[in-house]
């Protein structure tokens, strides 16, 4: 009970930080970040624009990233989601349900997850921005960042850049 009310007021914290964040400077913020890192290493040519760095992503596509079983075992009794399991419905609707534990113990919560843009970095990373809704009608924004090779999720909520170092982050395993 305990751990259920510390994420319900988690969510709520959450929701509260978002509230001023519009759609376009968290997309842009999201695609600048890996800039930045770029922007640190030698390249061949400075030329490079925003357009030739980032390719949109069809909206058909957006399960094929998402999809499948996610897990950090760090995660375990730590008072947040271990494991997340997202499907992709015949209609597109992306339905998630995520259990305290890896190993589908605990607590579960389950909503849906709503795709608001996605966007492929320069880096070949999958990144974008969703509205995740718990059935109970609760909702948020998320950023999410899907590795180039597709092993690795991270979620943030409560910013407008992906930092592992910052609040509400989590990263993910494919299982």
């Amino acid at each position: 009970m305990k751990k259920c009310l510390l994420a319900l007021v988690g969510l709520l914290f959450m929701a509260v930080l978002i509230g001023g964040c519009s759609s376009e400077s968290v997309m842009d913020a999201l695609i600048r970040e890996p800039e930045k890192e770029a922007a640190s290493e030698p390249t061949e040519s400075t030329e490079e624009t925003e357009e030739t760095q980032t390719v949109e992503v069809a909206t058909a596509s957006v399960g094929e990233g998402l999809v499948g079983t996610w897990i950090n075992e760090d995660y375990n009794g730590d008072g947040r989601s271990a494991k997340v399991v997202y499907t992709q419905k015949a209609d597109g609707t992306i339905v998630y349900i995520s259990y305290d534990n890896s190993d589908g113990s605990g607590n579960t919560y389950e909503g849906t997850v709503d795709v608001k843009e996605m966007k492929e970095d320069s880096q070949g990373r999958t990144v974008g921005r969703s509205v995740v809704t718990l059935a109970e009608s609760m909702s948020w924004d998320t950023l999410f960042r899907i590795s180039a090779d597709g092993s690795t999720l991270e979620v943030q909520s409560g910013t407008e850049n992906i930092d592992p170092k910052g609040p509400q982050y989590s990263i993910y395993y494919r299982q």
